[in-house]
């Protein structure tokens, strides 16, 4: 995940943010984050039969998502309440 932490120091100031929210949300200010390369699966059932695109997972994401710092390594939203 990536955040800051409680105590976090940019440019000789120190921030103070105990809200693992905030602590989100300033690391994707501060430019924290690195996005490498994308990585491609081939994924199979259990019967070794390719699974086709169509029928992957694909992660949902909230208007609160979008300045999230976790977002590059998120599964997406699971509808649990805590950023309403």
């Amino acid at each position: 995940m990536t955040e800051t932490g409680t105590v976090f120091i940019k440019d000789g100031k120190r921030y103070y943010m105990p809200k693992k929210q905030v602590q989100s949300e300033m690391a994707y200010k501060s430019g924290m984050q690195y996005k490498g390369k994308p990585i491609v699966w081939k994924l199979t059932d259990r019967f070794g039969v390719e699974i086709p695109k169509g029928d992957l997972y694909v992660p949902q994401f909230r208007e609160n998502c979008q300045h999230c710092g976790s977002r590059l390594i998120c599964n997406g939203c699971s509808a649990c309440g805590k950023c309403e």
